[in-house]
């Protein structure tokens, strides 16, 4: 259900939002609601079950704390196995065993990156700057 909020808004934010909605073709409403929606903290209302409670306790984390999540990475013995399985499995030379065991590999990796991300995104909320690709590639 909609709530209805009046604001005060300064002419310069008023006028950036919008010219926004006038080049975007939407509602001046729409263009607020889209930019209140992206200053937000990160939501785990889409996320399995099982992961809420641990990525809603993120939230209490340090930043410090956060940024050790934020560059965590799979164990190098671990990823050498997924790469290994992911190349057989290309192959279509995987035995059951392999299966069973890259299937776990993968959620742990797609884990990993929903966690990295989560923590960026808390990190970002919180006014702090966010890597750039390039950046986190050469941190490797």
């Amino acid at each position: 259900m909609a709530q209805s909020v009046t604001l005060q808004l300064p002419e310069v934010i008023y006028e950036r939002v919008r010219r926004a909605a006038e080049a975007t073709k939407r509602p001046v409403e729409e263009v607020l609601v889209k930019t209140i929606e992206a200053m937000m903290p990160p939501t785990v209302d889409d996320l399995p079950l099982s992961y809420r409670e641990e990525f809603l306790s993120m939230e209490s984390l340090s930043d410090y704390e956060l940024l050790k999540v934020a560059e965590s990475i799979m164990p190098p013995t671990q990823q050498r196995r997924y790469s290994f399985l992911l190349r057989k499995n290309q192959k279509g030379t995987l035995t059951e065993k392999e299966r069973e065991q890259l299937a776990q590999l993968g959620a742990e990796a797609r884990k990993l990156t929903l966690r990295k991300s989560h923590a960026y995104a808390i990190l970002k909320w919180r006014g702090h700057r966010i890597p750039t690709l390039v950046e986190l590639r050469t941190q490797q």
